[in-house]
This record gives C-alpha cells, sequence and structure tokens, in this order.
C-alpha cells in the first residue's frame, strides 16, 4: 500500500512540473521549457518569477518579450532581450529569458552567467534562484547546490509554484516527507 501511495505521489509531482502556470504579473504566461536532458522531474523553470518584480521595462516590452520566448525565435527573443538590457543592464526579466533560451538548448554555462548577473543587483527574484538550482541539477549534476538554491528561492517566495514543484519533487524523490 505504501509504494502505491508513493507512486502515486510521485506521478502527480511529476505532472505537476509539466503543466504550465498562467499566473504573471505581466500579464504573460509562463511556460515550460524542457531541455535535452531527462531529469528526474524535479526542475521547471520558471520565468513567471522574474516577470513579478517591478522593473522599468514597460508592460508593452514585456509582452514582447514573452511573446518571442513562447515562439522559440531566436532572432526576436534575442532583439526584444536587447532592447531591454541597452536601457537597464541587470533587468531580471530579459536576462531571465535569455537564461531559459540556452537552458532549452543545454548551454548550462551561458544560462549560469545571466542567471548571476541578473542575481547581482536583483537579490528577491525568487525565479532566478529557481532556474540556478535547474541548472546545477540538470547542468551540473548538483543535487545538493540545487537544493540550496530552490531553498534560497523559497524563501524569497514561498508561494511561487514553481519553487513548490522543484522542492516538493526532491522531497518525494528522497522519500523526505
Amino acid at each position: 500500500m505504501m509504494k502505491k501511495l508513493i507512486l502515486v505521489f510521485s506521478v502527480a509531482a511529476l505532472a505537476g512540473c509539466s503543466s504550465s502556470d498562467e499566473k504573471s504579473d505581466s500579464g504573460s504566461t509562463s511556460s515550460s521549457y524542457a531541455s535535452p536532458k531527462k531529469s528526474s522531474g524535479e526542475s521547471k523553470v520558471s520565468e513567471e518569477a522574474a516577470m513579478s518584480t517591478s522593473t522599468s521595462m514597460s508592460k508593452g516590452a514585456a509582452a514582447e518579450l514573452s511573446k518571442a520566448l513562447d515562439s522559440k525565435s531566436q532572432k526576436e527573443l534575442f532583439t526584444q532581450a536587447g532592447l531591454i538590457l541597452a536601457k537597464n543592464q541587470y533587468d531580471p526579466q530579459a536576462l531571465n529569458a535569455l537564461a531559459i533560451h540556452h537552458i532549452s538548448k543545454a548551454e548550462w554555462g551561458a544560462a549560469r552567467l545571466l542567471l548571476e548577473k541578473a542575481i547581482e543587483k536583483n537579490k528577491d527574484v525568487a525565479g532566478l534562484y529557481n532556474n540556478l538550482g535547474v541548472v546545477a541539477i540538470r547542468g551540473e549534476d548538483n543535487l545538493e547546490a540545487g537544493y540550496a538554491y530552490f531553498k534560497t528561492a523559497y524563501s524569497k517566495d514561498s508561494k511561487n509554484a514553481n519553487v513548490l514543484n522543484n522542492l516538493g519533487s526532491i522531497y518525494v524523490k528522497y522519500l523526505d516527507y
């Protein structure tokens, strides 16, 4: 009976990680971007958390950036992010969008650099730490670092669904209830 219960919770956690969260202050939807390397379900990329910060970017620019990321048009994404970063080189939404693009291409080093640059001036954005956790687990196979980033993201925003899914997946995987 216990094994069935664990299996049900594991499947529920994995299904939760693959769903998309439609909540965002900028009015755009956030999506899950899977990498070519399969993981055991403990990580999902969150652009929604970075978009929930107040930035100097207009809602139109935020919508265009989100649209470019969703369309997976590299040229459009780089154009929109470049326009935003020309005004604020530490814009968390633009840097996070570029990091998501690199994560989807399994370019872990580039994603890490972009996220670390964004964190330099935006230390309270949970989505940036969440995505660093994804890079640590998927790209660097470092569960301890990923867990630490997820815990930091949780301390910044304890209601962020992506952070909760990632932490929950780790807890379920290692039977830490």
